[in-house]
């Protein structure tokens, strides 16, 4: 049975899913989604970042200084993409062109990273993540399951169950994080996704997570999106009535009763 015709796979992003295959590794001990997460171009750039972090300590020593430089051109420019975005929602002429030349040129130099000759193996996992921020969006998802199988061929095979669940978590929070920049003032930092639905619906429109310090909800009714942060009880309250009793058990299900 090939790969997509096998209901088992259905509901594991491809990232995770390629991470497993290559380990002839079934898709037990993940979270499964009814619908899958969609990362944008941010959302791929944070994941891709994400497993390059995980890859430094398997970086050889000749390595390490050039992979440290190319990491941080990739984080560089995340950053700045964000700001980016986040000055476009209210923004003041004076610090948008100051961000959007210091994006010009981390463009330039993610696009340098990404263009180099290629070392073997994970050493080069800090290219490709400047590569998911500068490539075609066609050729990104690529680029994201060639970096986890790197990885996945270089850390210990009883290890590789492990890393594929912090994958999906980390896939999770890139999706929720892209919501969460858009329609939440100030800006928070997503922690962790608590609940992701409702269960049928495609793409996923609503998101209750925690931030630093607290919690917060994007969601979407009536085709129109908002979002709020706070405490507990004031996240919780703004769920609608179908809905609440779902997000409520997995919340609660999820040990989030705090930060």
């Amino acid at each position: 049975m090939e790969y997509g015709d096998d209901p088992k796979w259905e509901h594991v992003h491809p990232v995770v899913g390629h991470l497993l295959r290559q380990h002839a590794l079934e898709p037990v001990g993940l979270r499964g989604f009814a619908e899958l997460p969609q990362l944008d171009m941010l959302g791929s750039g944070r994941v891709a970042v994400w497993l390059a972090e995980q890859a430094r300590p398997y970086v050889s020593e000749e390595r390490l200084g050039d992979f440290d430089a190319e990491l941080d051109a990739a984080r560089e420019l995340l950053t700045l993409e964000t700001e980016a975005l986040l000055l476009g929602r209210d923004p003041e002429p004076e610090a948008s062109i100051r961000v959007l030349r210091a994006r010009a040129v981390a463009r330039k130099r993610a696009g340098e990273v990404a263009a180099r000759r290629r070392p073997a193996g994970v050493d080069a996992l800090g290219i490709a993540a400047a590569g998911a921020l500068t490539a075609a969006s066609y050729s990104v998802m690529q680029i994201l399951q060639a970096m986890a199988g790197r990885l996945g061929k270089t850390v210990a095979p009883d290890a590789v169950p492990g890393l594929a669940a912090a994958l999906e978590e980390a896939v999770l929070v890139a999706e929720c994080q892209s919501a969460a920049d858009a329609y939440i003032t100030p800006a928070v930092r997503v922690t962790r996704v608590l609940w992701r639905g409702p269960r049928g619906t495609k793409p996923a429109g609503h998101f209750l997570f925690a931030t630093q310090g607290g919690f917060a909800v994007v969601t979407k009714l009536k085709r129109r999106w908002a979002g709020m942060a706070g405490d507990r009880d004031e996240v919780l309250a703004t769920l609608p009535d179908a809905w609440f009793p779902e997000a409520v058990a997995q919340f609660f299900g999820d040990g989030a009763a705090t930060p």
